[in-house]
């Protein structure tokens, strides 16, 4: 099981989604605060979807995981691990691609430094 989290700040609120990854299972809550330090998160939505991973394999050995619901087999997007620049240093995270908007990045830690969505960070 892996969890990994992200963050929007919006009209000083910071918003933080934390996923579950298990087996079978995709979780996600969705958190609300007005503290900048992220302390006294309030669960605002928790989803949980039953899924299967697929392996995808590219000829540079490059992997990734599409993810699909289990019941009706519908594409959710797709995960691969990648290397990117916080606070001038290299870090891994987690890349989601639902092939609509643009990729959204998940660490295993909180951080401000990447937001989704149309909203800057400040």
């Amino acid at each position: 099981m892996k969890e990994v989290g992200g963050l929007l700040c919006a009209n000083n609120y910071y918003y933080t989604a934390r996923l579950t990854l298990a087996d079978t299972s995709l979780a996600m809550q969705l958190n609300v605060t007005k503290n900048a330090n992220l302390s006294d998160l309030t669960t605002q939505v928790t989803l949980q979807s039953a899924v299967t991973y697929q392996l995808k394999t590219t000829k540079k050995h490059q992997v990734s995981y599409k993810v699909r619901t289990a019941t009706d087999n519908a594409s959710l997007g797709k995960f691969s691990l990648t290397k990117v620049k916080v606070k001038g240093q290299k870090t891994t995270a987690l890349a989601f691609d639902d092939d609509e908007d643009d990729v959204v990045y998940a660490f295993r830690s909180l951080n401000k430094t990447h937001a989704w969505g149309d909203d800057v960070l400040y």
